[in-house]
């Protein structure tokens, strides 16, 4: 996935995925082992799959 903007779906927040992963996922120990799968909402802290791992969950065999 790019670094560009998401919306969360819970509160609705527009963020950038970098300043997300630089902020929110800072602290998680999977975020140093690169895209996780999921985006975590830096305002409510709400985490949803990123649409991105739900497109490499399907290719999965």
């Amino acid at each position: 996935m790019s670094s560009g903007n998401v919306t969360c779906p819970k509160c609705g927040f527009t963020f950038n995925l970098s300043y997300s992963r630089t902020f929110a996922c800072g602290p998680c120990p999977s975020a140093a082992l690169g895209d996780c799968g999921y985006i975590k909402c830096p305002k409510c802290k709400n985490e949803f799959q990123s649409p991105r791992g739900q497109q490499m969950r399907r290719w999965k065999f």
